[in-house]
């Protein structure tokens, strides 16, 4: 089973990474495209989209991980930074 979100505006891919620097990018050997990323808290897993210019606009949460324990560490860790309040995932279906 999978859930889809959307983010209410696009987050810079490289800027989450540096202020929520528990959430780490990890690689799948299948799939190494430019527009796709996959970031983990060390348990969860999350599958993100990225537009040309290397920002976020959707996810997508596969099998049994936990989207939401990464949703709660993106907004604990980017709080009072420059991200504070970007990351606003919607859930698209």
């Amino acid at each position: 089973m999978s859930a889809d979100y959307k983010l209410a505006q696009p987050v810079n891919f490289k800027k989450l990474l540096k202020y929520a620097p528990s959430i780490k990018e990890t690689f799948d050997k299948e799939y190494t495209a430019d527009d796709y990323k996959i970031i983990t808290d060390g348990t969860n897993f999350l599958h993100v989209y990225l537009n040309k210019r290397g920002q976020i606009d959707s996810c997508t949460r596969y099998c049994g991980n936990d989207e939401e324990a990464i949703f709660d560490k993106i907004y604990e860790e980017t709080d009072g930074t420059p991200l504070e309040g970007m990351w606003n995932a919607c859930y698209a279906g």
